[in-house]
């Protein structure tokens, strides 16, 4: 069994049954030289080639692995838990909020079962994918600044405009992205980077099912 770390947004999206896909940075990163990325049979090791050189890397997980979920959270004196994704008043725990990274198997609530993996440059990525990841389309309220409106549109979706959807989910996606990514570190894995990603696909099982595998 594996562990993953997501924020708390993301936790949320997992727990509405939004979010059942993430993208992971590959570490390190193929040489620039690098176009093309080529599986070796069914396993999870990827193989790819430079100018003169072969590298062989492995795949954070494999389809059928079990992973369980730390996120923010905190212990009350009864020694049960509070999860800020899901606390109604999050300020009124600030101070207590311990790190994902302090989590153990034991209080995390959440498992996933890998479905799929796959690695591709993270622009790859579609309108689809980015509903799949969670993202939060910003056309609610403001409405949509789409790169294709027409007089009389701007402050209110216009499904009929070609490319509305898909710039109405990649700002928010690129902009969550981001937030992820150090800031010492955006200029290789940043949005703008197009950086290889790795793409975990994941179903939400029990706990009891997930610590019996």
């Amino acid at each position: 069994m594996k562990q993953i770390v997501f924020n708390t947004e993301m936790v949320r999206a997992i727990l509405e049954g939004r979010k059942t896909v993430t993208r992971r940075v590959v570490k390190p990163q193929p040489i620039a030289a690098v176009k093309t990325l080529y599986r070796k049979g069914e396993t999870n090791f990827w193989r790819t080639h430079g100018a003169d050189c072969w590298y062989e890397f492995r795949a954070p997980c494999s389809p059928g692995d079990i992973l369980w979920v730390r996120e923010t959270f905190t212990v009350v004196p009864d020694g049960s838990y509070i999860y800020k994704a899901s606390a109604e008043c999050p300020d009124a725990w600030k101070g207590t909020w311990k790190s994902p990274y302090y989590m153990t198997m034991e209080a995390a609530r959440i498992f996933l079962r890998v479905t799929g993996v796959r690695v591709e440059r993270l622009h790859k990525i579609t309108t689809e994918d980015y509903k799949r990841e969670g993202a939060t389309p910003k056309w609610e309220g403001g409405g949509c600044r789409c790169s294709a409106y027409v007089e009389g549109c701007m402050d209110k979706p216009c499904p009929n405009r070609s490319g509305y959807e898909e710039w109405c989910y990649a700002k928010p996606f690129t902009e969550l992205w981001n937030r992820t990514i150090k800031p010492a570190d955006r200029a290789a894995y940043g949005w703008d980077a197009n950086p290889w990603v790795w793409v975990i696909e994941f179903e939400r099982i029990s706990k009891e099912e997930g610590k019996a595998k």
